[in-house]
């Protein structure tokens, strides 16, 4: 039945040999049953979801016991299905093509997060540098130079990972950081300026208001929303509603 359904069916009874030669050329799935010799059912799970080229393979135990605690204990064991004797060969089928299929996808799933992960690795070390050193001594070109890419290479990154440019990101950090300054310490505004970047005071200014909606001495004495912390800071929409900044 199953070869008649395209699958390329190899048959082995000794569960040694059956993981031996599946290390070198791995099977699409197994299907093992009270026949296999050397171990039962439960130790061939077992020996199979230890090894980690086969760790994914389907794998489904069929048993002959229409109450079986051992289906339990291959559950246990790793086996993804279980299915009892006698059972129509359309239903082994069905299972098989459904396994497969969940397996495909999930490699497809790992595949794509782990490109992802790589294709943006530039922006989240370039992310973990500004939130140990502070936004103030960094760039774009400064990050894009001491994580090791281009400019626009890390541009791209950071709109996949954050959905905004590394300059709009550097932005709101620098900004953020600001507001919580501002409204948590008594320094000028001239010195907030410098802590976040700014080397002109009017040049922050402007930036901030754009911002929040408020110029920095505004801000300052605008009534507090509701109780702070160093990482809650309610920045005025233009005088309006307030917005949590995390």
């Amino acid at each position: 039945m199953l070869r008649s359904q395209m699958f390329s069916v190899r048959v082995v009874k000794d569960g040694w040999r059956t993981h031996d030669e599946a290390l070198i050329a791995p099977p699409t799935a197994f299907v093992i049953d009270s026949a296999l010799t050397c171990m039962d059912a439960v130790a061939f799970c077992n020996l199979v979801r230890g090894t980690e080229r086969m760790e994914r393979i389907p794998l489904i135990v069929a048993d002959e016991a229409p109450q079986s605690e051992t289906r339990i204990r291959a559950f246990a064991a790793g086996a993804s299905d279980c299915i009892v004797l006698p059972f129509m060969p359309e239903e082994l089928v069905a299972r098989l093509r459904l396994l497969i299929e969940i397996g495909r996808r999930d490699a497809c799933q790992t595949e794509r997060a782990e490109r992802q992960l790589t294709n943006t690795r530039g922006a989240q070390v370039a992310v973990e540098l500004i939130d140990r050193e502070g936004p103030a001594r960094w760039s774009v070109r400064s990050l894009a130079r001491r994580v090791g890419v281009s400019e626009r290479r890390l541009t791209d990154e950071f709109r996949e990972s954050w959905g905004m440019s590394a300059t709009e990101y550097l932005r709101r950090e620098k900004m953020e950081r600001a507001a919580w300054l501002l409204r948590n310490s008594g320094v000028a505004v001239g010195v907030v300026a410098r802590q976040v970047g700014f080397p002109s005071p009017c040049n922050f200014s402007v930036a901030f208001k754009r911002f929040s909606g408020m110029s920095p001495s505004e801000f300052r004495n605008e009534p507090v929303c509701a109780a702070q912390s160093p990482t809650d800071v309610s920045v005025g929409n233009g005088g309006q509603a307030c917005l949590d900044v995390r």
